[in-house]
């Protein structure tokens, strides 16, 4: 029998968190409040204390915007979906697909049909399946997905927004159908639906790469097998500021903030099985490594710094903290990307600074070897958005500077071969 209570009730210090744990029992390894005793001593990271590595762009396009990418999870393939004229009248919406080594357009797609609102674009699977969603002012749309030839698979009616994700095998997509409140889950290669699932899906999907998978709308989190069938419905509160389920499918890792700041691991079934206290704060990003051995907790406390976990036991590994930029409004970490073996990490960091008046974030990639220490760094700008490959080797930085109603102006698409910076 699993028994829906609350964290405080078992937890000292620990309130608001509705999570699910075996009637009767009590969690294993519950963790303590962090201190010097227990954890590995912080290493404190200042950005600035590296030079900037210099790297020219490998190619790069200037485009008339909205400009939104994606790219392949091995970073061969770019993926760019865009407006040839007004942002609110143009009917000339398209995606570009080129080749990340040598820029080379393979081929393209454009939709006239019709005054479009908005145009989504993913890279999806090995294979890889290029999937775009193209939305009117109505919020009717349409999925439509091509092979890495250009060649049309298969189309679905989509309303409001689509968030697409598959398993590594690629066999399957799912996908979050925001304006039917449902998750869908389709064969790759024909569109046949094999399930759907109901209820609040619209913030986050993820499938691991055995096949499992989460959606998770802030107020449930749904888990759904390898064979499409829901496992559990495990209600939540707002106090979950990131979760992630782990690679081998069989339970997630969750982050709190406030007066609880903690990680958990529960399983597919929302059980617990260990937690871990942060310092005060706590963190609002989670990100796992691809064999599933560590995780990796950002922005913890108020220096927003990062708290390396053992995903087996929670134990605490490494951690650093980022001193104060004198002229920054804020700064925190975007994104983590886990080196190959052991390698370290790379850091997708932004510093947000008033300058003349108007609001600017500075992206940076820092990399960090294993213990967390700043190794090197690549400044890529002010108002960028950052893709990353799967193993860090390549990365795409993209102009999101905000979008006049006239459509004037244009946005760059950077693409870096980042070797120089991980000393390849």
């Amino acid at each position: 029998m699993v028994l829906i209570i609350a964290f405080s009730l078992l937890l000292g210090g620990c309130n608001g968190v509705t999570i699910a744990v075996p009637s009767g029992g009590e969690p294993t390894n519950p963790g303590a409040t962090p201190n010097d005793n227990e954890c590995p001593p912080s290493v404190v990271v200042s950005i600035y204390d590296k030079h900037s590595t210099r790297i020219e762009p490998s190619w790069q396009l200037e485009l008339d915007r909205p400009v939104t990418p994606a790219i392949s999870q091995a970073g061969d393939y770019l993926i760019i979906g865009r407006s040839y004229g007004s942002v609110r009248t143009s009917t000339h919406w398209g995606a570009h697909v080129y080749d990340m080594l040598t820029g080379k357009e393979l081929w393209a797609k454009s939709y006239r049909t019709t005054s479009y609102r908005t145009i989504e674009v993913e890279v999806l699977g090995p294979a890889p399946v290029f999937a775009v969603s193209v939305f009117t002012y109505s919020n009717s749309g349409t999925l439509y997905t091509y092979d890495a030839s250009g060649r049309q698979l298969w189309t679905r009616p989509v309303v409001c927004s689509a968030l697409l994700r598959t398993d590594s095998a690629g066999s399957r997509i799912l996908g979050v159908d925001r304006g039917r409140e449902q998750v869908f889950i389709v064969e790759t290669a024909t569109g046949r639906e094999l399930a759907t699932v109901s209820g609040e899906t619209g913030t986050s999907l993820q499938v691991a790469p055995a096949g499992p998978a989460l959606a998770f709308s802030g107020s449930t989190m749904i888990m759904i097998s390898a064979a499409n069938r829901v496992l559990a419905r495990v209600p939540t509160r707002n106090e979950f500021t990131g979760i992630n389920i782990v690679p081998s499918g069989d339970g997630v890792i969750v982050a709190t903030g406030g007066s609880d700041s903690a990680v958990y691991r529960l399983d597919a079934k929302g059980q617990l099985i260990w937690q871990r206290k942060l310092t005060p704060g706590g963190s609002n990003t989670l990100s796992i490594s691809p064999d599933g051995r560590h995780i990796m907790a950002l922005n913890v406390g108020i220096e927003h710094g990062m708290v390396l976990i053992d995903a087996q036991d929670g134990k605490i590994l490494r951690r650093n903290s980022f001193t104060a930029i004198e002229t920054a409004k804020s700064q925190f970490i975007r994104s983590v990307c886990f080196l190959p073996e052991d390698g370290g990490f790379l850091v997708d960091y932004a510093v947000s600074r008033d300058r003349a008046g108007a609001h600017a974030e500075d992206r940076s990639l820092l990399r960090l070897d294993a213990n967390l220490e700043l190794v090197g760094r690549l400044d890529l700008g002010a108002n960028v958005d950052v893709l990353m490959s799967a193993d860090g080797t390549v990365c795409v930085a993209v102009d999101n500077v905000p979008i006049e109603v006239s459509g004037a102006g244009n946005n760059k698409v950077k693409v870096y071969n980042l070797s120089p910076l991980l000393g390849l």
